[in-house]
Protein backbone atom coordinates (compact mmCIF):
# COMPACT_ATOMS: atom_id res chain seq x y z
CA UNK A 1 0.00 0.00 0.00
CA UNK A 2 1.53 3.47 -1.18
CA UNK A 3 0.38 7.10 -1.35
CA UNK A 4 0.94 9.35 -4.10
CA UNK A 5 4.39 11.39 -4.47
CA UNK A 6 4.53 14.40 -2.00
CA UNK A 7 6.88 16.90 -3.25
CA UNK A 8 6.57 19.31 -0.22
CA UNK A 9 8.31 18.78 3.09
CA UNK A 10 11.81 17.50 4.46
CA UNK A 11 12.74 14.04 5.43
CA UNK A 12 16.17 12.54 7.12
CA UNK A 13 16.58 9.29 8.31
CA UNK A 14 19.38 8.98 10.28
CA UNK A 15 20.98 12.05 9.33
CA UNK A 16 20.95 11.18 5.53
CA UNK A 17 18.70 13.67 3.74
CA UNK A 18 16.27 11.83 1.67
CA UNK A 19 15.65 13.49 -1.11
CA UNK A 20 12.03 14.66 -2.79
CA UNK A 21 9.58 13.51 -3.97
CA UNK A 22 8.09 11.45 -0.90
CA UNK A 23 6.35 8.48 -1.01
CA UNK A 24 5.52 6.51 2.04
CA UNK A 25 4.53 3.13 1.52
CA UNK A 26 3.82 0.21 4.00
CA UNK A 27 5.16 -3.12 3.31
CA UNK A 28 4.07 -5.54 5.82
CA UNK A 29 4.15 -3.92 9.09
CA UNK A 30 6.85 -1.45 8.45
CA UNK A 31 6.28 1.78 7.15
CA UNK A 32 8.76 3.68 4.50
CA UNK A 33 9.49 7.10 3.18
CA UNK A 34 10.76 6.48 -0.82
CA UNK A 35 12.88 3.43 0.05
CA UNK A 36 14.25 4.10 3.79
CA UNK A 37 12.47 1.98 6.44
CA UNK A 38 11.06 4.93 8.91
CA UNK A 39 9.10 2.80 11.58
CA UNK A 40 7.53 -0.50 12.49
CA UNK A 41 3.99 0.67 12.91
CA UNK A 42 2.44 -2.94 14.29
CA UNK A 43 3.61 -6.89 14.94
CA UNK A 44 2.16 -9.76 13.24
CA UNK A 45 1.55 -11.74 15.29
CA UNK A 46 0.77 -9.33 17.56
CA UNK A 47 2.69 -7.66 20.24
CA UNK A 48 2.98 -10.47 23.19
CA UNK A 49 0.09 -10.35 25.03
CA UNK A 50 1.00 -13.46 27.07
CA UNK A 51 0.77 -13.55 30.85
CA UNK A 52 4.31 -13.09 31.57
CA UNK A 53 5.89 -9.92 33.20
CA UNK A 54 8.28 -8.37 30.65
CA UNK A 55 12.00 -8.58 31.19
CA UNK A 56 14.33 -5.46 31.17
CA UNK A 57 16.81 -5.50 28.15
CA UNK A 58 20.04 -6.38 28.63
CA UNK A 59 22.89 -3.75 28.48
CA UNK A 60 21.29 -0.68 30.40
CA UNK A 61 23.07 1.87 31.90
CA UNK A 62 22.87 5.45 33.77
CA UNK A 63 24.08 6.50 30.06
CA UNK A 64 21.22 4.48 28.40
CA UNK A 65 17.96 7.04 27.77
CA UNK A 66 14.23 6.33 27.02
CA UNK A 67 14.95 5.37 23.91
CA UNK A 68 16.50 2.36 24.46
CA UNK A 69 12.95 1.43 25.17
CA UNK A 70 11.38 2.06 21.52
CA UNK A 71 12.35 -1.39 20.20
CA UNK A 72 12.14 -4.12 22.34
CA UNK A 73 14.08 -7.44 20.92
CA UNK A 74 12.96 -6.14 17.55
CA UNK A 75 9.21 -6.63 18.42
CA UNK A 76 8.18 -2.98 17.77
CA UNK A 77 7.21 -2.57 21.26
CA UNK A 78 8.11 -0.28 24.12
CA UNK A 79 9.33 -2.25 27.31
CA UNK A 80 6.98 0.47 28.75
CA UNK A 81 3.56 -1.01 26.55
CA UNK A 82 4.57 -4.38 27.95
CA UNK A 83 5.38 -3.84 31.64
CA UNK A 84 1.87 -1.43 31.89
CA UNK A 85 -0.28 -4.24 30.41
CA UNK A 86 1.16 -6.72 32.45
CA UNK A 87 0.48 -4.72 35.70
CA UNK A 88 -2.87 -3.96 35.15
CA UNK A 89 -3.70 -7.39 34.99
CA UNK A 90 -2.26 -8.43 38.04
CA UNK A 91 -3.48 -4.96 39.82
CA UNK A 92 -5.79 -3.08 40.66
CA UNK A 93 -5.61 0.76 39.07
CA UNK A 94 -4.53 2.64 41.73
CA UNK A 95 -1.65 0.04 42.49
CA UNK A 96 -0.76 -0.55 39.14
CA UNK A 97 -0.49 3.57 39.31
CA UNK A 98 2.66 2.90 42.14
CA UNK A 99 3.99 -0.11 40.53
CA UNK A 100 4.53 1.55 37.24
CA UNK A 101 6.07 4.37 39.33
CA UNK A 102 8.40 1.87 40.96
CA UNK A 103 9.33 0.25 37.24
CA UNK A 104 10.24 3.78 36.11
CA UNK A 105 12.79 3.98 39.46
CA UNK A 106 14.43 0.38 38.73
CA UNK A 107 15.56 2.36 35.07
CA UNK A 108 19.62 2.64 35.77
CA UNK A 109 19.42 5.83 33.85
CA UNK A 110 16.56 7.34 36.00
CA UNK A 111 18.06 9.52 38.81
CA UNK A 112 14.66 10.30 40.98
CA UNK A 113 11.10 9.67 40.26
CA UNK A 114 8.12 11.26 42.26
CA UNK A 115 4.22 12.31 41.97
CA UNK A 116 3.36 15.46 41.44
CA UNK A 117 2.65 17.29 44.58
CA UNK A 118 -0.91 18.54 43.21
CA UNK A 119 -1.64 15.38 40.76
CA UNK A 120 -1.12 12.01 42.03
CA UNK A 121 -2.09 10.71 38.42
CA UNK A 122 1.19 12.67 37.20
CA UNK A 123 4.94 11.22 38.03
CA UNK A 124 8.27 13.35 36.98
CA UNK A 125 11.16 11.44 35.83
CA UNK A 126 14.46 12.62 36.26
CA UNK A 127 17.34 11.33 34.39
CA UNK A 128 20.81 11.33 34.63
CA UNK A 129 22.03 12.42 31.25
CA UNK A 130 19.40 15.47 30.96
CA UNK A 131 18.95 18.85 32.77
CA UNK A 132 14.77 18.62 32.12
CA UNK A 133 12.30 16.63 33.80
CA UNK A 134 9.99 14.21 32.10
CA UNK A 135 6.40 14.34 32.86
CA UNK A 136 4.13 11.16 32.64
CA UNK A 137 0.62 11.04 32.78
CA UNK A 138 0.38 7.74 34.45
CA UNK A 139 -3.27 8.13 34.74
CA UNK A 140 -3.85 8.10 31.14
CA UNK A 141 -1.29 4.66 30.91
CA UNK A 142 -3.64 3.18 33.39
CA UNK A 143 -7.09 3.69 31.60
CA UNK A 144 -7.33 0.09 30.09
CA UNK A 145 -6.40 -3.35 29.40
CA UNK A 146 -5.79 -4.04 26.09
CA UNK A 147 -6.19 -7.27 23.54
CA UNK A 148 -4.64 -8.87 20.74
CA UNK A 149 -6.25 -7.29 17.90
CA UNK A 150 -7.48 -9.49 14.72
CA UNK A 151 -5.99 -8.64 11.21
CA UNK A 152 -8.81 -6.53 9.82
CA UNK A 153 -8.26 -4.41 13.07
CA UNK A 154 -4.06 -4.54 12.51
CA UNK A 155 -4.43 -3.35 8.61
CA UNK A 156 -6.68 -0.77 9.62
CA UNK A 157 -4.05 0.35 11.92
CA UNK A 158 -1.64 -0.08 9.85
CA UNK A 159 -3.02 2.38 7.17
CA UNK A 160 -3.72 5.19 10.24
CA UNK A 161 0.10 4.91 10.44
CA UNK A 162 0.97 5.41 7.17
CA UNK A 163 -1.22 8.14 6.55
CA UNK A 164 -0.05 9.46 9.61
CA UNK A 165 3.49 9.76 8.33
CA UNK A 166 2.26 11.48 5.26
CA UNK A 167 0.90 14.60 6.70
CA UNK A 168 4.07 16.11 7.74
CA UNK A 169 5.32 15.90 4.31
CA UNK A 170 2.14 17.51 2.56
CA UNK A 171 2.33 20.16 5.54
CA UNK A 172 5.44 21.17 4.62
CA UNK A 173 7.34 19.86 7.72
CA UNK A 174 10.50 18.62 8.42
CA UNK A 175 10.67 15.35 9.88
CA UNK A 176 14.22 13.71 11.30
CA UNK A 177 13.91 9.78 11.68
CA UNK A 178 16.12 7.49 13.50
CA UNK A 179 16.53 3.48 13.63
CA UNK A 180 16.67 3.86 17.16
CA UNK A 181 13.34 5.63 17.25
CA UNK A 182 12.10 8.81 19.03
CA UNK A 183 11.44 11.01 15.40
CA UNK A 184 11.91 14.93 15.24
CA UNK A 185 9.59 17.21 14.07
CA UNK A 186 10.19 20.67 12.84
CA UNK A 187 6.79 22.27 11.99
CA UNK A 188 6.70 24.55 8.83
CA UNK A 189 6.35 27.19 10.49
CA UNK A 190 9.77 26.93 11.83
CA UNK A 191 11.22 25.00 8.84
CA UNK A 192 12.56 28.73 7.40
CA UNK A 193 13.66 29.45 10.84
CA UNK A 194 15.78 26.58 11.77
CA UNK A 195 16.39 24.33 9.17
CA UNK A 196 18.70 26.34 7.01
CA UNK A 197 20.60 27.30 10.04
CA UNK A 198 20.86 23.59 11.50
CA UNK A 199 22.27 22.59 8.33
CA UNK A 200 24.70 24.71 8.16
CA UNK A 201 26.25 23.67 11.83
CA UNK A 202 25.59 20.17 10.82
CA UNK A 203 27.65 20.95 7.72
CA UNK A 204 30.68 22.76 9.59
CA UNK A 205 33.62 21.35 10.62
CA UNK A 206 33.23 21.87 14.48
CA UNK A 207 33.02 18.99 16.98
CA UNK A 208 30.32 16.74 17.23
CA UNK A 209 29.58 18.18 20.97
CA UNK A 210 30.17 21.90 19.68
CA UNK A 211 27.41 20.66 16.69
CA UNK A 212 25.06 19.67 19.55
CA UNK A 213 25.32 23.38 21.34
CA UNK A 214 24.86 25.10 17.96
CA UNK A 215 21.96 22.79 17.92
CA UNK A 216 20.37 23.61 21.04
CA UNK A 217 20.97 27.52 20.40
CA UNK A 218 18.78 27.08 17.16
CA UNK A 219 16.14 25.31 19.55
CA UNK A 220 15.96 22.39 16.46
CA UNK A 221 15.74 19.69 19.65
CA UNK A 222 16.06 20.24 23.30
CA UNK A 223 17.91 17.76 25.92
CA UNK A 224 15.45 15.12 26.23
CA UNK A 225 16.76 13.69 22.43
CA UNK A 226 20.67 13.20 23.29
CA UNK A 227 21.20 9.91 21.49
CA UNK A 228 19.62 11.64 18.31
CA UNK A 229 21.73 14.70 18.42
CA UNK A 230 25.17 12.26 18.35
CA UNK A 231 23.76 10.77 15.18
CA UNK A 232 23.45 13.82 13.26
CA UNK A 233 26.23 15.42 15.00
CA UNK A 234 28.66 12.77 13.78
CA UNK A 235 26.42 10.86 10.72
CA UNK A 236 24.81 13.74 8.65
CA UNK A 237 24.32 14.09 4.92
CA UNK A 238 22.96 16.46 2.50
CA UNK A 239 22.48 16.25 -1.16
CA UNK A 240 22.45 18.88 -4.05
CA UNK A 241 18.49 18.72 -4.17
CA UNK A 242 17.95 19.94 -0.78
CA UNK A 243 21.17 22.75 -1.52
CA UNK A 244 18.33 23.87 -4.36
CA UNK A 245 15.37 23.24 -1.73
CA UNK A 246 17.06 25.29 1.03
CA UNK A 247 17.83 28.49 -1.21
CA UNK A 248 13.75 28.45 -2.07
CA UNK A 249 12.62 28.82 1.74
CA UNK A 250 11.77 31.91 2.11
CA UNK A 251 13.36 34.26 4.56
CA UNK A 252 11.25 33.99 8.66
CA UNK A 253 9.38 37.25 8.79
CA UNK A 254 6.98 37.85 11.46
CA UNK A 255 7.35 37.00 15.35
CA UNK A 256 9.72 33.74 15.82
CA UNK A 257 7.74 30.63 16.57
CA UNK A 258 8.18 28.52 19.62
CA UNK A 259 10.53 26.36 19.78
CA UNK A 260 10.79 22.65 20.73
CA UNK A 261 11.81 22.78 24.11
CA UNK A 262 9.73 25.79 24.42
CA UNK A 263 6.82 23.82 22.86
CA UNK A 264 7.37 20.48 24.73
CA UNK A 265 7.48 22.85 28.07
CA UNK A 266 3.49 24.18 27.15
CA UNK A 267 2.78 20.44 26.20
CA UNK A 268 3.69 19.67 29.78
CA UNK A 269 2.11 22.42 31.03
CA UNK A 270 -1.17 22.03 29.73
CA UNK A 271 -0.78 18.45 30.75
CA UNK A 272 -0.67 19.21 34.71
CA UNK A 273 -3.70 21.42 34.03
CA UNK A 274 -5.67 19.09 33.27
CA UNK A 275 -5.09 16.44 35.10
CA UNK A 276 -5.67 18.60 37.84
CA UNK A 277 -8.53 19.92 36.43
CA UNK A 278 -9.54 15.78 36.51
CA UNK A 279 -8.48 15.62 39.64
CA UNK A 280 -10.52 18.38 40.90
CA UNK A 281 -13.56 17.10 39.32
CA UNK A 282 -13.57 13.53 40.93
CA UNK A 283 -13.49 15.46 44.31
Amino acid sequence: MAGKPISTGFAFKDGVYLDAPYTVSRRGCDIYVNDAKVATAATWPPMDYEDKKPEMPAGLTKNSTFEDLEIVKGRGDSLDGKMVRWLLRHNDRDKARELIAEYYRSLPFVKEVKFHKDTTGIIIVSTWHSDKDIEMDIGDMCGSVYYPPNAEQVLSALEVARKRMEKPFKEGECVFFFSHGGNLHVGVRNVPWQLPDAVRVLRGSGTKDQKIKELQKIGLFDTSFQKSWELLGTDFSASKQLDARLKKIPMPTGERPHTAAEEREAADKAMREDAAAKAGKQK
